[in-house]
């Protein structure tokens, strides 16, 4: 069975045309743009996962066709 994870997060406040994910897997590396969702609905679920890893995550919405500040960082161990 795949492994998966689901991410959610409190709506900001705007209107918020999309969110750009980053994710790191492994402990070496930096974030790195992941994919980019819809506005409206603050979720997303990972599906491409591997045991024995350590992933992070972080989430910037546009709000307004503006770029805002970076989340903090989630960390997750697989």
């Amino acid at each position: 069975k795949a492994m998966t994870i689901t991410l959610s997060w409190n709506q900001p406040q705007g209107q918020v045309k999309r969110y750009i994910i980053y994710r790191k897997a492994g402990e070496t590396g930096k974030l790195a743009v992941y994919t980019n969702i819809p506005g409206d609905k603050p979720e997303y679920t990972d599906k491409r996962l591997k045991t024995d890893t350590k992933y992070s995550y972080a989430i910037k919405p546009i709000i307004d066709n503006r770029i805002t500040a970076i989340s903090n960082t989630v960390e997750i161990d697989f």
